[in-house]
């Protein structure tokens, strides 16, 4: 990843794919995102609230390589733990 211009929480305006899980997400959701510039590109990514909480748990599990993370990456590197905070930020306040 690049340089970082923006980053922040806010409610999308179409659908959207989560970088850390692959799952979309519909109009009027909540997701983190990160505006940066990479080799003269500006582009976006979003995280939904899962994966922010997983990532911001557990930082140096993801950033301990390379620095990046890549897609999919934060359901994938441990989906039990995913799952678990899935159920706990989704399910439980159905």
């Amino acid at each position: 990843m690049g340089d970082v211009l923006s980053s922040g929480k806010r409610k999308i305006r179409k659908k959207q794919q989560c970088f850390g899980c692959g799952r979309v997400f519909e109009p009027k959701t909540e997701m983190n995102f990160c505006n940066y510039a990479d080799n003269g590109t500006v582009n976006t990514t979003y995280l939904c609230m899962v994966c922010q909480t997983v990532l911001d748990d557990d930082k140096d599990c993801f950033f301990k390589d390379n620095g990046e993370i890549y897609f999919e990456d934060i359901k994938n590197i441990d989906p039990e733990c995913w799952e678990e905070i899935r159920y706990s930020l989704e399910e439980k306040n159905k």
